[in-house]
């Protein structure tokens, strides 16, 4: 249901729209990115089925594992070196 709700343009505009965001604002994003990555992956690598057996069919959600590549690749010529560092100790 979320997601016919979602307009996914305006959604790949808030990823696209980091490159405006300043130094402390775009750590916070990928800090946050990678913690729902995290999320999404422990979730679909811990799922079970009726029998509590793992099913091969779950696979783990990269949504938000996808959006930290393009946030990066949106974001590397136009950030220093010493934010990438910062952002990479995430």
């Amino acid at each position: 249901r979320l997601l016919k709700a979602l307009d996914m343009i305006q959604l790949d505009r808030i990823f696209l729209d980091s490159i405006y965001l300043g130094t402390g604002a775009i750590i916070d994003m990928v800090n946050a990115l990678c913690a729902v990555s995290r999320a999404e992956l422990h979730v679909g690598s811990t799922t079970t089925s009726l029998h509590g057996l793992s099913s091969l069919d779950d696979k783990p959600r990269i949504f938000s594992l996808q959006k930290i590549v393009e946030v990066a690749d949106s974001n590397m010529d136009i950030r220093p070196r010493f934010v990438w560092g910062r952002i990479w100790a995430v």
